[in-house]
């Protein structure tokens, strides 16, 4: 699998991308690939501080609901088939999961749309000002 730019990246800087402390993600399992995979359960137990059963549970529940984003898969640590993520699906568990992890992650997002948004109006407002004044100013009366 060819390795691509920016899912490196992601998977390199994880603790920037979910704003999580470092020593919680030392203890992500990620295997010897390049680009990375990470475990799904470590990543959910980072995200959420889960137990292990509960972590399986809420694994089972988010493949079943969402099987077209969170593709399923194997990798063994230490002998057992642990499910794997790239840089997309821990991406997608980080907007999936409840936890204050994902609702940082997800503010996060918020502010950065709504800044694009409030960029995006002002310059319309700006141009629109601007091309109104020139008009204006072409078309004005001549006063005697």
């Amino acid at each position: 699998m060819p390795s691509s730019g920016p899912l490196r990246y992601l998977m390199a800087n994880v603790d920037r991308f979910l704003q999580l402390d470092p020593a919680v993600v030392a203890r992500i399992r990620t295997t010897d690939e390049d680009p990375p995979r990470a475990s799904a359960y470590d990543v959910i137990r980072a995200i959420t501080d889960l137990e292990a059963r509960e972590i399986t549970r809420v694994w089972r529940r988010l493949r079943g609901d969402y099987p077209s984003i969170l593709t399923e898969s194997l990798y063994q640590f230490k002998g057992r088939d642990i499910p794997v993520l790239d840089a997309r699906g821990v991406a997608a568990i980080a907007t999936l999961l409840p936890g204050k992890v994902a609702m940082r992650y997800r503010v996060g997002q918020a502010i950065e749309i709504v800044a694009i948004w409030m960029v995006i109006y002002l310059g319309l407002s700006l141009a629109t000002s601007a091309f109104m004044n020139w008009y204006n100013a072409k078309m004005a009366l001549v006063e005697r």
